[in-house]
């Protein structure tokens, strides 16, 4: 995807190191690369790359993802040459050792995920068809879509949803401001229609639909109480 992009709405512990360099070069690679990072905070629960600024971010991802293409080692020495080696294919802290408790399979998956140059990295389908996934994975209901991703649909999506939410608020805005109902009739409480007030509803005593002969023995003004009693 090319175009006018903004890096300002990617949470930066998961950018990738493409990201990082050239916000406007936006792939599904850049994706995967997140995911990656999401499911290493998932297996560890610790964010992996939590960097204070795009600097440092940059910095903590290279002690750790080795750069085996050239052209990225050029690049990189060509925007912050202060952390740039001439071997950079073996990092001071790789995974490996970063990650000391996750399973060999989970590394490996991880390794194939988290790499520098988005060419190297696995795809959606690669990822769900790697050894680790295979309790997780279910091709006859992971489709791929056919059609490439274009946002200038998705944008056009939206504006027609803003523009029919709009229509909607107008018309119910129009049927407010002349509708014919009285104001103090909409406010007509229901419970008000009732012969019987809140406060008659809340005293009444439901014992005495359940036995009348005893409440109206109770109630019997004439009745000596004290014959209950030797």
């Amino acid at each position: 995807m090319q175009g006018h992009l903004s890096e300002g709405l990617v949470t930066k512990w998961y950018r990738s190191p493409r990201l990082l360099l050239s916000p406007n070069n936006y792939t599904k690679a850049i994706d995967m690369w997140a995911a990656g990072c999401i499911f290493a905070e998932m297996l560890t629960g610790k964010t992996l790359f939590a960097g204070a600024h795009e600097l440092e971010q940059m910095q903590l991802i290279l002690e750790s993802i080795p750069v085996l293409r050239e052209e990225d080692r050029q690049e990189l020495h060509s925007v912050i040459p202060v952390f740039i080696r001439n071997d950079m294919s073996k990092p001071h802290t790789p995974l490996a050792k970063l990650l000391p408790d996750v399973s060999p399979q989970a590394l490996d998956f991880l390794e194939k995920i988290l790499t520098f140059n988005p060419m190297d990295r696995l795809t959606a389908e690669e990822a769900l068809a790697h050894p680790y996934m295979a309790d997780y994975s279910f091709p006859l209901d992971e489709p791929v879509s056919l059609h490439p991703f274009h946002i200038e649909d998705e944008v056009d999506d939206i504006l027609l949803m803003d523009q029919s939410h709009s229509h909607t608020w107008d018309r119910y805005a129009d049927w407010h401001l002349h509708s014919t109902h009285d104001p103090d009739e909409v406010q007509v409480d229901p419970r008000a229609l009732s012969d019987v007030t809140d406060e008659e509803e809340v005293q009444v005593d439901p014992r005495k639909y359940a036995d009348g002969d005893r409440e109206k023995f109770l109630d019997e003004p004439s009745f000596d109480y004290s014959s209950m009693f030797p």
